[in-house]
């Protein structure tokens, strides 16, 4: 069970935590990437590289590499991510995380401003919609969105990508993607405030369908986007004691008004 964090602590934690992650590639003793759910709502099911199935509970740890997530009509899901990241997915929509691996970090390397340490994360999209917050993920770190038809690496964005019936749409709010076509070669460069679909023959014509503005995307998708920002935000990961199986453990942020709430008691007062 993580614990609860006082934002009121935030601006000294943060003080304390604003150390750049060393460059370089990530070691040897990477080792599996976690998530906690931060918010859960409707029918969503978690299938495992054994075949068991599960409803995610809030604020539970889950290990993320080899699961499926399934999203029926009216369910949301969104997870705060050990590197960092936000990952948030709509309704009707399933995904698979194919890897999910991060490199251990020393306590001096904690922050919710810069990934600490590097990790690799790659995300089959089967369809409708997921979002990404990942405004601070490390530039050695990969974060990979595999398509129908070819595939997305996300930079330090907070973005949506969605699969329907007229193709891949791809909603930048705040950084920048990069979408590369099936033939593996040609690519395009989708930055903040853009909103880009490409239909599955122009994927092989390398070419797209539309470019609008990112304030044109519907409601759901701005929400989501939104929601996904704050799931990375509530959640702070602090270094793993030396030998644990994961790379880091949650701290749940709360706000003081947490700590306001009436206090129940086992019995009353009687006049």
């Amino acid at each position: 069970m993580p614990r609860l964090f006082d934002i009121r602590r935030l601006p000294l934690a943060l003080a304390a935590a604003l150390a750049v992650p060393a460059a370089g590639a990530a070691p040897a003793n990477e080792a599996p990437g976690i998530a906690l759910v931060t918010t859960v709502s409707g029918p969503v099911r978690l299938v495992d590289a054994d075949g068991r199935s599960q409803e995610p509970k809030l604020h539970r740890q889950l290990e993320l590499g080899g699961t499926r997530i399934e999203n029926d009509r009216g369910a949301f899901l969104c997870l705060a991510l050990s590197n960092g990241i936000g990952l948030g997915l709509g309704e009707e929509s399933s995904l698979a995380v194919e890897a999910f691996r991060q490199a251990p970090f020393p306590e001096n390397k904690e922050s919710l401003f810069y990934e600490p340490s590097t990790s690799i994360l790659s995300i089959g999209l089967e369809r409708g919609t997921i979002s990404v917050a990942s405004d601070h993920l490390s530039p050695l770190s990969e974060l990979r969105i595999q398509l129908p038809f070819g595939q997305v690496r996300v930079h330090s964005a907070v973005c949506v990508v969605a699969l329907d019936s007229s193709g891949l749409h791809l909603t930048v709010f705040q950084g920048h993607l990069t979408y590369t076509y099936p033939n593996g070669e040609d690519r395009e460069f989708v930055s903040s405030g853009q909103r880009v679909r490409i239909s599955p023959s122009g994927a092989e014509r390398r070419r797209i369908a539309e470019l609008l503005p990112a304030d044109t995307a519907p409601e759901a998708w701005k929400t989501l986007g939104e929601a996904t920002l704050l799931a990375a935000k509530r959640v702070l990961f602090e270094a793993a004691p030396e030998g644990a199986p994961y790379p880091a453990q949650p701290v749940v942020i709360v706000r003081p008004d947490y700590y306001e709430q009436a206090t129940r008691r086992p019995y009353e007062y009687l006049d």
